[in-house]
């Protein structure tokens, strides 16, 4: 298996980049791993997320996916 890791910014430029590792990734039936960079997120915002989903990990999804979206 082929283990392709990709970060964005949420850019253009980043999101095609993106597409081609997806691409890529699903050719080669490969793992894709995402990193999201972005502004920092404060512990008041983070606990604010999490109350909203009721995980941590699933809040941080939400952020990752929205700044993507955007």
């Amino acid at each position: 298996m082929e283990r392709i890791m990709i970060a964005t910014d949420g850019s253009r430029s980043a999101k095609r980049a993106l597409d081609a590792a997806a691409n890529l990734a699903k050719r080669l039936d490969g793992e894709l791993t995402i990193i999201t960079v972005g502004g920092s997120i404060s512990a008041a915002d983070l606990r604010r997320l999490a109350r909203g989903t009721g995980d941590v990990d699933q809040a941080l999804d939400a952020l990752a996916n929205k700044i993507l979206d955007d």
